[in-house]
């Protein structure tokens, strides 16, 4: 593997909260704009970064990766995930209490941490699901080309077509190729195949 990177999150929430607004603008008012400026934050960092973003009662936290650094992160499970250039995760307040639930968009390499009562699921393009209760793999999402692939390196992984209600259980070595709705499974070497 390579060497990652580590970047410490940026305290986004607490700098935008602490933002000075008029004295004639109502509650409101203030709440529209650090909604908008929260999400206009999030939106343009340039660097790998952490943020928070907060609709109504949801809550929900962003990892990314610039267009320029891997960035290496630790969810609030212990597991261990590392972004390509120009990728992002999400996952909201209720990561860890039923399921682990990630979204992925971009390129993500994960170390998952062993949990059979809270399964570990990363949300990608067209009802792509894939579920794990502790193992290694790669990920691509990139959903302007329709395509997604997974690597497996150990353990197993299910990846499930949520659309058409399908699913396929890969075992180590095994890369499964998704193409504007057509899947192929195929053998590969894991441990080169997730070098990047």
């Amino acid at each position: 593997m390579p060497e990652w990177r580590t970047h410490k999150p940026i305290p986004l929430r607490k700098t935008i909260r602490s933002m000075p607004f008029p004295e004639s603008v109502t509650k409101k008012q203030k709440r529209q704009d650090w909604e908008k400026e929260n999400y206009s934050a999030a939106i343009f960092l340039t660097g790998a970064a952490t943020s928070e973003l907060v609709t109504g009662k949801r809550q929900e936290t962003v990892l990314m990766a610039s267009s320029e650094n891997i960035s290496s992160y630790t969810l609030p499970d212990g597991s261990k995930v590392w972004l390509n250039k120009n990728s992002w995760l999400a996952y909201n307040q209720k990561f860890g209490k039923r399921t682990r639930q990630v979204t992925l968009k971009g390129e993500g390499y994960f170390e998952v941490n062993r949990d059979e009562q809270r399964p570990f699921i990363v949300k990608m393009q067209n009802n792509l699901d894939i579920k794990v209760l502790g193992t290694t793999f790669n990920a691509c999402n990139y959903p302007s080309l329709n395509k997604a692939e997974v690597i497996l390196r150990s353990g197993s992984v299910q990846v499930s077509d949520n659309g058409r209600n399908e699913y396929v259980i890969l075992k180590p070595n095994q890369k499964l190729s998704w193409n504007e709705g057509t899947a192929e499974i195929s053998s590969v070497n894991a441990m080169n195949c997730c070098r990047w």
